[in-house]
């Protein structure tokens, strides 16, 4: 009886499952193991044997057999003989050991495609009155939702087996932790405790000195006072750097995509086709000093060596006369304006708007600061531009009497006036707040706030006055002015831009409603999944070569497949103040933050789920579009798992729950290890 449940010898018949199998592969290799007994797969069956085959669950959402199977592992009487069998084990374990460890042995658990990682029990620093009751537990940890779930998502039978058991002497280490060798190396992870480093060289060449076919691999080591014992070897699923994006696929021949930048910070989310449309047309007829392309949805752009320079001038006075151009100019369109004379208008004002004025306004900013870095006062620059009297200005203090008076509609008129033309993102399709009449998400600082900023800016001039020659405060006010003027026409051109776009919006809401009055679309923002070379001969009344609807069809389908696939996030992205950071796990993904809630399974495929860590037994129950996690580690049971379903996730971020707000729009790049807020 005692060699049908504990292991004996090589030629025994019964299964041992991967932690077993692991041990005595660090054994073979002269490793530190603890002295172990396995008790086969043969008790897990005998435990279960009076179940009947309907009532095995079959799927996580079977409850109520999964509590009675697992009751029965719990309650059915151990087979006559195991106890005597298990005293004995513990016996040969030595006299001395009066703390236990009780482990899973399971199916896969050494198997690079199903590691299983953290989805079983463990149970350690045991007494010898618990131990019994630990086997019990470790087993009915494989009749679990998250367990049954887990081996389905991998392809495996959940009861197939072998489940097995590992039982050794509980090693009391200065420190725990797993280590990994793979192309790159060897890395720790310490889980508990500090570890020396004697231990570290220690583990790091017994991992080094093995054989490639036992690599890449990942290690559970601990460092008791006689040197590292090692609990378990297992295959390490190394993931492939990141293949060049898809998008830079499509640049001609000969373009380099280092030299092109994704404009994640106004634009993080693919463009509609008709917007994508209007980039391609004010790059080919307007030169602005960067050209502008979209790439698998996303904008890009990169420097136009060929722009024409212009020299410095009086910017504020340049664009109060754009304006007022503009004033006249949108006054003439029709209504409903037609689609190529908002082109036109768009074109008119984008090359003079981002070709002269824009240049213009970074020109004096850049005086400014090479002036400061020469004095080395370039700490100074931010606090220096700040509360620069703007459009923002004006925007502030009517947010503020809106937020006072809300329900009054001519605080409403009045806020409108100046944002209506706006939209939470600069894309044609979406909606502006004029039409949406959506203000009162907008953030809005407080007085106090205000205040705090002018005093800043004022201590920040004053410090700078009084590092300052007095020969230098003449250049200094005046590079101040004129940087701070740009700054202000910087903010103020915003707002004209969205004027100058707004009629391109009102066109193409006119031509969808005809079409869909028509039947010819089934939804009125369908027209904005046209290609606007399309969009311009259904406004000129053109036949088309084709269905119109599969010109919608396939527009929507790009971007549903562009929002799953976002560029990677370059270092020159963000300022590292927006983003999350953390430790990757390859792959990206675009979606929206949702907080974990314990208990909580039906997550839209969209989810960024966001939590302080997840259990490794929930895990396999969960399919969010991605995860970050405040806690945890490369090695840790979350990157693992994530990595073995292909999840992008961040773990180990810091501060993510915090920083990013249920609702809001994220991209998770596990490539670069970061988490990027965009709305």
């Amino acid at each position: 009886m005692d060699v049908y449940y504990f292991w004996r010898s090589p030629d025994s018949e019964f299964a041992l499952g991967g932690k077993a199998r692991s041990i005595g592969l660090l054994r073979s290799l002269q490793w530190r193991t603890p002295t172990t007994e396995v008790i086969t797969d043969a008790l897990f069956r005998e435990l279960t044997s009076s179940v009947p085959a309907d009532l095995w669950p079959e799927s996580p959402a079977d409850l109520e057999k999964i509590d009675r199977v697992g009751s029965l592992l719990s309650s059915a009487p151990f087979p006559e003989g195991f106890e005597e069998a298990l005293s004995a084990a513990i016996l040969r374990l030595g006299n001395n050991v009066t703390r236990f460890s009780i482990r899973s042995s399971f199916a896969n658990e050494d198997n690079a495609a199903v590691l299983g990682a953290g989805v079983y029990e463990s149970r350690v620093d045991l007494g010898r009155t618990e131990v019994a009751q630990a086997i019990r537990d470790v087993l009915r940890s494989a009749v679990s939702p998250g367990a049954i779930a887990y081996a389905q998502r991998a392809g495996v039978a959940p009861f197939d087996g072998p489940f097995a058991v590992l039982l050794h002497p509980f090693i009391e280490g200065a420190a725990h932790g797993h280590a990994v060798r793979d192309s790159t190396g060897v890395s720790f992870m310490t889980l508990s405790g500090t570890i020396d480093e004697a231990t570290r060289v220690a583990i790091e060449s017994k991992l080094l000195d093995l054989p490639e076919a036992a690599t890449p691999c990942e290690i559970e080591w601990v460092a008791s006072l006689d040197g590292p014992v090692f609990l378990q070897w297992r295959p390490h699923v190394e993931v492939p750097p990141p293949a060049l994006w898809s998008g830079f696929a499509t640049l001609p021949v000969g373009e380099n995509p280092a030299d092109w930048h994704w404009d994640a910070a106004h634009n993080p989310l693919p463009l509609s086709p008709a917007q994508a449309g209007l980039v391609a047309l004010v790059d080919e007829r307007c030169r602005i000093g960067i050209r502008q392309r979209v790439l698998d949805g996303y904008l890009f752009y990169r420097t136009d060596p060929d722009a024409p320079a212009s020299p410095p001038f009086e910017v504020r006075a340049f664009l109060d006369e754009l304006s007022a151009d503009a004033t006249v100019a949108l006054r003439q369109l029709d209504s409903p304006p037609r689609l190529q004379a908002t082109l036109e208008l768009i074109v008119r004002f984008y090359q003079p708007l981002l070709g002269i004025l824009g240049p213009a306004t970074r020109q004096a900013r850049r005086a400014l600061r090479d002036f400061l870095s020469t004095h080395k006062l370039h700490h100074l620059e931010s606090e220096l531009l700040l509360a620069v009297p703007s459009s923002a200005t004006r925007r502030l203090e009517l947010l503020r009497a809106f937020q006072q008076r809300p329900s009054d509609p001519e605080t409403r008129q009045a806020l409108l006036a100046v944002i209506g033309d706006e939209a939470s993102v600069w894309d044609v399709a979406e909606p502006t707040r004029k039409e949406t009449l959506a203000l009162a998400g907008i953030a809005v600082t407080s007085p106090e706030e205000t205040a705090d900023t002018t005093a800043r800016l004022l201590r920040a001039r004053q410090s700078a006055e009084n590092a300052l020659e007095q020969s230098h405060h003449d250049t200094f006010f005046r590079l101040l002015e004129s940087a701070r003027q740009a700054t202000a026409v910087g903010e103020d051109d915003d707002a004209l831009y969205a004027r100058i776009v707004a009629p391109f919006r009102q066109a193409l809401l006119s031509l969808g409603q005809t079409l869909c009055t028509s039947a010819r679309i089934e939804k009125v923002d369908d027209i904005f999944f046209v290609p606007l070379p399309v969009l311009q001969r259904l406004a000129d009344g053109d036949p088309l070569p084709g269905k119109l609807s599969s010109y919608v069809l396939q527009g929507r389908a790009e971007h549903v497949r562009a929002l799953a696939h976002p560029p990677p996030i370059a270092p020159t992205g963000p300022p590292r103040r927006l983003v999350v950071t953390g430790s990757g796990t390859r792959g990206r993904k675009n979606g929206v933050v949702i907080h974990h809630e314990p208990g909580r399974l039906d997550y839209p495929p969209n989810a960024i789920l966001v939590a302080v860590t997840l259990l490794p037994t929930e895990l396999p129950l969960l399919s969010p579009a991605a995860i970050v996690t405040e806690t945890g580690g490369p090695q840790g049971h979350v990157a693992a798992q994530a990595r073995e379903r292909g999840i992008p996730a961040v773990v180990g971020a810091a501060g993510a729950r915090t920083r990013l707000r249920p609702g809001m729009r994220a991209i998770v790049d596990a490539d670069a290890g970061v988490v990027v807020p965009i709305g």
